[in-house]
C-alpha cells in the first residue's frame, strides 16, 4: 500500500541539499531542517506562517521585492518599510531600527538582492545575523539569487544565525524554473511547525 509522500520533501533531496551547503559554504545543515516546496514562494508563505503571528511586524528594506510584502498582507502580517539607500550602499540600516519605538518580529533581507544586484560581505551578513540574535528578531535569508553573481560569492545566514530562516531553490542557480521547486532551511525550533 502506499501512503502520503514525506511532508518535507524527498529524503535523497534533503540530503543532496545538505551536501549542497557542505560543499558550497562549508555549512552544516541538517536534512531535518530542510524542506522541499513548490518554489521559494511557498517556502516564504510556510515562514511567515511557522515564525509569526497576525499582527506581527515585519521589516523590509525598501527597493525590494514587492510579494514579500503582498504575502504578508495577506497573512495579517505588518510590513514595515526599512529605507536601504544608494549613499550606503543598499544595505538596511540596523541603527535606524533601534531608533523605533518598537523593534520588528523579524527582518527579510535578500543577497544578492532584487532590485538592486547587491551581495552582503561576510561582514555585513555577519552585522546583520548578530543584530538579529542579540535582539531577538527573527531573520529571514532570502538566498534564491545565489549562484548568479560575478567575482564575488555570496555567504549564507547559516554561518552566523542559528535561528535563521533560509530560502532557497533551483530556478535561478540551476536554471530550472519550470521544475517550480524551492527549499527552505528552518531553524530547529521551527521545524515541526513547518512539517
Amino acid at each position: 500500500t502506499h501512503g502520503y509522500s514525506v511532508a518535507k520533501g524527498m529524503p535523497a533531496l534533503r540530503e543532496a541539499i545538505s551536501a549542497h551547503y557542505a560543499k558550497s559554504y562549508d555549512a552544516i545543515i541538517s536534512p531535518d531542517q530542510i524542506a522541499v516546496t513548490v518554489g521559494s514562494s511557498t517556502a516564504f508563505a510556510l515562514s511567515f506562517l511557522a515564525a509569526f503571528d497576525v499582527g506581527d511586524r515585519v521589516a523590509l528594506p525598501t527597493p525590494g521585492y514587492p510579494a514579500y510584502r503582498n504575502l504578508m498582507m495577506a497573512m495579517g502580517i505588518e510590513p514595515v518599510a526599512l529605507p536601504a539607500r544608494a549613499e550606503q550602499s543598499w544595505m538596511p540600516s540596523l541603527q535606524e531600527m533601534e531608533s523605533w519605538d518598537e523593534l520588528p518580529d523579524g527582518i527579510i533581507i535578500a543577497s544578492p538582492h532584487n532590485p538592486t544586484g547587491v551581495i552582503l560581505s561576510d561582514t555585513e551578513m555577519k552585522e546583520i545575523c548578530e543584530w538579529c540574535q542579540k535582539h531577538s528578531v527573527r531573520l529571514i535569508s532570502d538566498e534564491i539569487y545565489h549562484g548568479l553573481s560575478y567575482g564575488k560569492q555570496a555567504t549564507t545566514a547559516a554561518h552566523y544565525n542559528k535561528d535563521a530562516i533560509i530560502v532557497s531553490g533551483f530556478s535561478k542557480y540551476f536554471s530550472m524554473t519550470g521544475w517550480r521547486l524551492g527549499w527552505m532551511v528552518m531553524p530547529q525550533d521551527l521545524t515541526p511547525t513547518v512539517e
